[in-house]
């Protein structure tokens, strides 16, 4: 074992899934010099938010980009070490990408340039050219980053850090961290509003979400979730934060109005991470515990329908054009592929061994 490596184990006195232990090295240290990617984001000159969030409801469905030949699903795999990119028209995997040790969370940037991968055992981040699937660049967070998240205009990225128990708030034209803001231990899931606004942030062990400005970098409130919050998703529209509760096999459903609990639908045993439609009309929980998908309907807040997937989902993520969700299995190192309009798994893509996190690319 390489020093600093980080283990798989599983946690009893919470959810019964496979966590980062905290390594008794500090893992490998930055270089003086990181890579820079060869393509630019075109980030917007401060990246800070400019938007005020809208907090009126509208029922009128956005319109889904359509999911063209081009369209690719990103798979982690810890196991293996390597991400796996999968041709969504043929559901055929088109290449593997060598990355850190210990893959789990993956990121797709806004424009859809890079594919960004935390590395948890070795403490960086991966860069992926999405044109040419090669590594371009590493980041370099706190230790064990866990989820990661770009902001909407692609100038920051925002990673959970495990073992530090902090969010690193990271600057993609440098490379360079720009803040760190310490939340409670063992941070997880999060996701960004799609204003920019705001980072809420799932920390399964203290059993709460922290909220983030991205405007001061720093936690704004901290709401009580359910038992073992791990997954966050947040709606197209911005009014309405999902919190998977691992323990409690519910999502709670906060407002970003009042940053209240306003809701709390129960799913399967061991929720984990929520993926929503382009369209805001459903939610799709995997369940670890046992193997299902949970079909969430946001007008009525109501599960609607359970989907049988691979043995311990981990991952979960819809394609743009709302047609197909695809779950990784952790167990068996595949992807189950959903279609939406059926409820049916139409196919299994066998990808690597300890398949994590997946994100999609258009």
């Amino acid at each position: 074992m390489v020093a600093g490596a980080v283990l798989l184990f599983t946690i009893t006195s919470s959810c019964s899934v496979s966590r980062p232990a905290t390594p008794t090295a500090t893992g490998v240290a930055p270089p003086t010099n990181t890579a820079s990617p060869t393509r630019s984001e075109s980030p917007s000159p401060t990246g800070t938010p400019t938007a005020t969030q809208t907090q009126t409801r509208t029922n009128t469905p956005t319109i889904a980009p359509p999911c063209f030949s081009g369209c690719r699903v990103y798979a982690s795999n810890a196991g293996t070490n390597s991400v796996t990119v999968v041709d969504v028209s043929t559901n055929t995997i088109l290449t593997t990408v060598a990355v850190g040790t210990s893959p789990w969370g993956i990121a797709i940037s806004p424009d859809g340039s890079f594919a960004l991968v935390a590395d948890g055992a070795t403490n960086m981040m991966t860069r992926i050219d999405t044109a040419t699937n090669t590594v371009v660049g590493t980041m370099w967070p706190g230790n064990c980053p866990y989820a990661v998240a770009y902001s909407p205009d692609g100038s920051r990225v925002y990673v959970s850090n495990y073992c530090s128990s902090t969010i690193s708030v990271m600057d993609v034209a440098t490379n360079s961290p720009i803040a760190t803001v310490p939340v409670p231990a063992s941070p997880e899931g999060l996701a960004v509003t799609p204003n920019g606004s705001r980072i809420y942030v799932a920390v399964d062990s203290a059993n709460v979400v922290s909220v983030i400005s991205a405007t001061t970098l720093s936690v704004i409130a901290t709401l009580a979730a359910g038992p073992g919050p791990i997954g966050v998703a947040v709606t197209p529209d911005g009014l309405r934060v999902y919190v998977s509760n691992c323990s409690g096999n519910s999502v709670s459903v906060i407002s970003t109005a009042s940053n209240q609990i306003v809701a709390t639908v129960a799913v399967g045993s061991i929720p984990l991470e929520i993926a929503m439609t382009p369209n805001g009309s459903r939610a799709y929980v995997g369940n670890y515990g046992v193997a299902t998908l949970s079909v969430v309907d946001l007008a009525s807040g109501v599960a609607v329908a359970t989907i049988p997937v691979g043995t311990l989902p981990r991952g979960t993520v819809v394609t743009p054009d709302g047609s197909f969700v695809y779950v990784t299995s952790e167990n068996a190192g595949t992807i189950s592929v959903v279609d939406v309009s059926t409820g049916a798994n139409v196919a299994t893509v066998a990808v690597g061994a300890s398949s994590w996190g997946i994100a999609v690319r258009r």
